[in-house]
C-alpha cells in the first residue's frame, strides 16, 4: 500500500468516526466559549496576598504565636485600630519589635490564604466590575456586587462546560440567557448577539456532537 492509499484509508476511517456535523459543533462550542470566557477574565479581581485581619482574630492569633505574655504585650500595645490590620502591617510590627525572632515567618504562615490568592481572584469579581454593573449594566432585581459575581462565575464555568462538552446543553442554555441580558444592556450590538445566540441555539438543538464528554458518557451508559 503506497502513501496515498494509506492517507486515504486513514481519512476514510476518521470520517466514519467523526462527521462534519461533529466538527462543526466542536467549532461552535469553542468559538462561543472563547467569547464569554474572555469577557469573564476582564471582570476578575487581581490576586491579593495582603489580607485584612479582624482585630480580635489578630490579637488571639498573636497571643498563640508569641508564646509568652511579655512578647504578646508588646504586640498588644501597638494594636489599636478597631478595623483590624493587614498581614503586611502585622509583619512590620513583628520586624520592628522582634527582628530575626522567627515570629514574622509564623505570622505569614498563619495568615496565609487557605486557597491560593491567584485561584481566589480567578473566581472573584473586581471592584471595577461591580461599579460597571452599578453605573452601566444596571441589571434589574440584583445588586451590582451580586450581579458582577454571578457574571464572572457564569462566564468562567459555562464556557468550560462547552469546551469539555460536559452538561453541554445546560451550559449553552446558561450562556444564551446571558446573551439575552447583554442584549438588553447593549441593544445596538444586536447583530453580534444574534450570531452568538444562533450558535448556542444550534448546540441546544443538535447537541455537542461526538467530540465531547457527554457523548463518551452516553456510550458508557448505553
Amino acid at each position: 500500500m503506497n502513501i496515498v492509499q494509506t492517507v486515504k484509508s486513514a481519512f476514510d476511517k476518521m470520517s466514519g468516526l467523526i462527521t462534519l456535523q461533529d466538527a462543526t459543533m466542536l467549532f461552535l462550542r469553542l468559538w462561543v466559549a472563547k467569547i464569554f470566557y474572555t469577557s469573564g477574565r476582564t471582570k476578575a479581581a487581581a490576586p491579593d496576598n495582603d489580607l485584612l485581619i479582624d482585630l480580635d482574630v489578630a490579637r488571639e492569633t498573636l497571643r498563640d504565636i508569641a508564646g509568652d505574655e511579655a512578647t504578646y504585650a508588646a504586640f498588644d500595645n501597638v494594636l489599636t485600630d478597631e478595623q483590624g490590620y493587614y498581614v503586611s502591617e502585622l509583619t512590620e510590627f513583628s520586624n520592628n519589635l522582634f527582628p530575626d525572632s522567627g515570629i514574622t515567618e509564623k505570622i505569614e504562615q498563619t495568615f496565609a490564604p487557605w486557597i491560593s490568592p491567584d485561584i481566589s481572584a480567578f473566581f472573584t469579581a473586581s471592584e471595577n466590575a461591580g461599579l460597571l454593573f452599578e453605573d452601566e449594566y444596571q441589571v434589574p432585581l440584583l445588586s451590582p456586587e451580586f450581579a458582577a459575581q454571578l457574571a464572572i462565575l457564569g462566564e468562567t464555568f459555562l464556557p468550560f462546560m462547552l469546551i469539555l462538552g460536559i452538561g453541554t446543553r445546560f451550559g449553552a442554555l446558561g450562556l444564551l440567557g446571558m446573551t439575552l441580558v447583554i442584549q438588553t444592556v447593549y441593544p445596538h450590538l444586536f447583530y453580534d448577539h444574534m450570531v452568538w445566540a444562533a450558535a448556542l441555539i444550534g448546540v441546544l438543538l443538535i447537541g455537542p456532537g461526538k467530540i465531547s464528554l457527554d457523548s463518551l458518557i452516553a456510550k458508557k451508559l448505553s
